[in-house]
């Protein structure tokens, strides 16, 4: 315990899923922390709001929001030491055919443009050096031709993003790193399963059997396995590591037909779901 203690954070998109965990790891570990996201804090993120933790509605997709954030970061903290780039989404989008312009922007602008834009105004409050991490997804790399794609070429733009800023801003001790998580159960899956919460946790059972069956490691992704990763990367015990690649996912990546397979299994499911909501 105590990793964190005396370090100031924003995680974006830290209201549920992966930020959230990450956002209760780094309280855990002494940080105080800012969750900035569009919808209010959830869970026992929401019981533990108040000196090491606040709340700050931000649509990472506006300028203005960003700009909004991190001037309320320095008017609370007067600097920063960690930012976690987190805010996302799924796409649904088919082959690269089927990818609208707009669709294409509005993906860009939340996955690539909000970090980039998150990098410029964070690293003016690192005055004392900082880490940034940047979410990125297995999505990225070996994964065939399956999945979102306007979600895939984002994040693996994502990566080069992180060794760009890596080396512009090492000179300021502000290291810069990407996590690639694998499958997680979040809120993202509800989107891509077409459910609500409450359908969602009656397949429960079933999401974590397959997730288990995602990769070789036999184990269900959870938030708090990228958690432990962000940890690290923003503790001083990465001080000497800038622009890698952390890939959190089990050995997904080992085996990109599993990805295939998992996304196959998904598909069966949401159908499954959607008949179930049209009966």
């Amino acid at each position: 315990m105590g990793r964190l203690q005396g370090k100031t954070a924003i995680v974006t998109g830290g209201s549920s899923g992966i930020g959230a965990g990450i956002a209760e790891r780094f309280l855990e570990e002494g940080a105080s922390v800012i969750v900035a996201d569009r919808r209010p804090l959830e869970g026992g993120l929401a019981d533990r709001s108040g000196e090491s933790l606040a709340f700050h509605e931000t649509d990472v997709t506006v300028p203005a929001d960003l700009s909004g954030l991190f001037e309320f970061a320095a008017e609370r903290f007067g600097s920063l030491d960690v930012l976690v780039n987190n805010a996302g989404a799924s796409t649904n989008d088919g082959t690269i055919l089927d990818v609208d312009a707009d669709d294409w922007d509005k993906g860009s602008s939340l996955l690539l443009r909000a970090p980039m834009l998150g990098v410029q105004l964070a690293a003016p409050l690192m005055t004392s050096g900082g880490s940034i991490i940047n979410i990125s997804s297995a999505a990225a790399l070996r994964t065939g031709a399956a999945g979102p794609r306007t979600y895939s070429i984002a994040k693996a733009a994502l990566l080069k993003l992180t060794t760009v800023a890596a080396l512009d801003l090492a000179g300021a001790g502000i290291r810069v790193n990407s996590i690639l998580p694998g499958f997680v159960f979040t809120p993202i899956m509800n989107e891509a399963l077409g459910a609500t919460p409450e359908v969602i946790e009656e397949y429960r059972d079933e999401i974590e059997a397959i997730l288990r069956q995602a990769q070789p490691l036999a184990i269900a992704g959870a938030p708090d396995n990228i958690a432990r990763a962000a940890l690290f990367l923003a503790s001083d015990e990465s001080a000497f590591v800038t622009g890698a690649e952390l890939i959190v996912d089990g050995g997904l990546t080992l085996l990109p037909s599993l990805f295939e397979d998992t996304l196959q299994r998904f598909g069966e499911l949401a159908q499954r779901i959607a008949e179930r909501t049209q009966a």
